[in-house]
């Protein structure tokens, strides 16, 4: 894969994974609206509303043995149920497992608050063994509800593994990614 262009690091996220802003790239406004359209095509392919607001899109790179994250969900506090927000990962390298997701049905896991005590009942759910990945390829996409437990999985490739990273939700909330950040 070619080199991407040297873009800003914004920050290390959970499991050493390095995150790049994509919005100091100037050449990547000439990307973006095709890659939008994209992604909310495969949105409305499968049925969901679409959210109105989209979050600029980030590229994420594990080096190899790094990329191991905690279970964690894509929504903060307090926003948990207020607003669907839908995650979507373009993996583009080769050599890679998919974020892990769970095994059961996700109807076994609502209604929940993201907060400690509404958790602990369902902490048997969130073991490792009960969550999946398949190898992912360039091009592969995984799109999810923020609503959905999931982790990233350790790098075992001889390479970075790179995907990018992309939000949609209803309203221009905070990410994740701030309690993340370690």
């Amino acid at each position: 894969m070619a080199a991407w262009p040297r873009t800003r690091l914004t920050k290390i996220i959970a499991g050493d994974v390095r995150q790049f802003d994509l919005a100091t790239w100037t050449d990547f406004d000439k990307l973006k609206p095709d890659l939008d359209a994209l992604f909310r095509s495969l949105l409305d392919q499968l049925g969901v509303e679409r959210p109105a607001a989209h979050a600029a899109p980030k590229l994420l790179a594990a080096p190899p043995g790094r990329g191991l994250q905690a279970v964690h969900f894509d929504a903060l506090k307090g926003l948990w149920l207020k607003a669907e927000k839908i995650t979507v990962v373009l993996y583009l390298t080769d050599g890679a497992q998919t974020t892990a997701v769970p095994r059961w049905p996700f109807a076994a896991f609502q209604p929940i608050e993201n907060d400690q005590p509404s958790l602990q009942s369902f902490a048997h759910l969130l073991s490792r063994e009960n969550f999946h990945t398949v190898a992912a390829h360039p091009g592969d996409i995984m799109i999810f509800s923020q609503r959905v437990p999931h982790f990233g999985t350790q790098n075992p490739a001889d390479h970075d593994r790179q995907a990018l990273f992309s939000m949609y939700s209803p309203h221009p909330e905070p990410s994740q990614d701030a309690e993340q950040v370690r």
